[in-house]
């Protein structure tokens, strides 16, 4: 016989009250930190009824880039290593495929380095990863789903985007278990969930006791979440880009 446990009603009134709150805080505005420079978006919910998405772009090729999505300019002469704020673009048809255009902002506008169409939906936010290994160009489209943590707690992801080295581990400082093992390039990990702290990560190279680079001083505060965007390779040290993203009210 199967048990069945019954709850007193007010546990189903607390939690159905809890619900829509839990929902409505993940299409809440975001606040981006990045090198030191706020900016904001608007809520996803506000973007899905003006029938926009939001994008980001990330270049982590050699040299400044123009990215186009459809045939206009988006994000223009962006630096290498660089990361953008978020843009909202309009999005008129639900997960519609928008074709995203690389251009090296040296050139004169003709065929671009690499294009990608990919379905994208109206009131979600996305980073786009412009990457180039062994002198082939992508572009890679990246879900941002920004949900708040559990209470306490921040959360960290990464974004391998140093060509020529297959696998990288992240670990805290000191520590000998990683937070994040064997990210490949030209790949990102969901979002992990992490006591808040002020700490040194190391990056190093699948099974290695060395420190390819330490991110010094990184303070992952409760309620935000953290991209750490890996950079360099191809005979460049590497290095690395923190994103701060949170939902603000």
């Amino acid at each position: 016989m199967i048990a069945i446990r019954r709850f007193p009603a007010s546990s189903v009134l607390i939690l159905s009250a809890l619900l829509p709150v839990a929902c409505s805080r993940s299409s809440l505005p975001s606040e981006t930190t990045i090198d030191g420079a706020t900016s904001t978006a608007p809520s996803t919910a506000a973007a899905k009824q003006e029938q926009k998405i939001l994008l980001r772009f990330i270049n982590a090729t050699d040299g400044p880039k123009d990215l186009y999505f459809q045939d206009a300019v988006a994000f223009r002469r962006v630096e290498s290593a660089a990361v953008t704020s978020y843009l909202a673009l309009p999005s008129p048809r639900p997960d519609a495929h928008h074709e995203l255009k690389l251009y090296d902002s040296a050139s004169a506008v003709g065929t671009p380095l690499i294009t990608n169409s990919e379905p994208e939906t109206s009131g979600h936010r996305y980073t786009v990863l412009a990457l180039r290994e062994r002198g082939k160009f992508t572009l890679t489209l990246i879900p941002d789903q920004l949900k708040p943590p559990t209470a306490g707690k921040a959360q960290l992801r990464v974004i391998h985007a140093a060509p020529g080295i297959d696998k990288l581990d992240l670990f805290r400082a000191g520590e000998t278990t990683g937070i994040f093992n064997g990210q490949s390039f030209g790949r990102f990990t969901e979002y992990k969930e992490l006591a808040p702290t002020t700490t040194t990560l190391a990056v190093r190279k699948r099974g290695s006791k060395t420190d390819q680079v330490k991110i010094k001083d990184v303070k992952l505060e409760a309620g935000k979440l953290y991209t750490i965007v890996l950079l360099g390779g191809e005979g460049k040290p590497l290095s690395s880009k923190v994103i701060e993203d949170e939902l603000i009210q």
